[in-house]
């Protein structure tokens, strides 16, 4: 490690969906990562940038990191070097940070996402799934080419009694996505994240 960093390669490099691709980074020599929870994020080095990208598996994992990097078409150039990456590329990561922690003291938790802004969530929805705690994940995006397919590498059958609910294209920006169950669950505990715009 040096200063504050540690190498990493991408050991699987996998696209989720339209200009979003995920990064599967793994210790250069097999070794544990540092753990993370909930809402963590990593700052990665490459390409001369450094950049904050949210994990988005299971916390009890700790072997691997997994992030999801969106493509932005007026990037200033971190978004286009790690797509550029492929899969045995090195880089540097931090260890993880959490300043969007999961409160945990809820009987139900309501997670919300819009577009990328879903990694962080879908983080929290491994958690709780694997504590068998109630929770509900309402997903919004765009287009429906911008959804990650329900096929993709990290989606996990959760727990019967967990409630997902398909993602809603939103049709312009600025527009409402209205989940499509009850949202009135006592001793509720709200969670969101989002990309303004998408």
């Amino acid at each position: 490690m040096t200063d504050g960093t540690r190498e990493v390669v991408v050991a699987r490099k996998a696209r989720e969906a339209e200009d979003i691709s995920s990064f599967e980074l793994e210790d250069i020599e097999g070794r544990l990562l540092p753990p993370f929870s909930a809402g963590s994020h990593v700052d990665v080095h490459v390409g001369g940038f450094v950049r904050q990208y949210s994990l988005f598996n299971d916390p009890s994992e700790n072997h691997r990191y997994m992030i999801a990097v969106l493509r932005e078409h007026a990037s200033r150039g971190g978004s286009r070097a790690m797509h550029a990456l492929a899969e045995g590329a090195r880089i540097r990561v931090s260890d993880p940070k959490n300043h969007f922690p999961l409160m945990n003291e809820a009987k139900h938790h309501l997670l919300f996402a819009g577009a990328i802004g879903i990694t962080p969530i879908l983080c929290m929805a491994e958690r709780l799934a694997s504590a068998g705690a109630s929770f509900a994940l309402h997903y919004c995006t765009r287009t429906r080419n911008a959804r990650p397919s329900r096929n993709a590498s990290h989606v996990r059958a959760w727990p019967t009694g967990c409630s997902t609910t398909t993602a809603r294209p939103c049709r312009r920006p600025g527009s409402t996505c209205r989940p499509s169950s009850p949202l009135r669950p006592r001793a509720a505990i709200f969670m969101s994240a989002g990309r303004r715009g998408s």
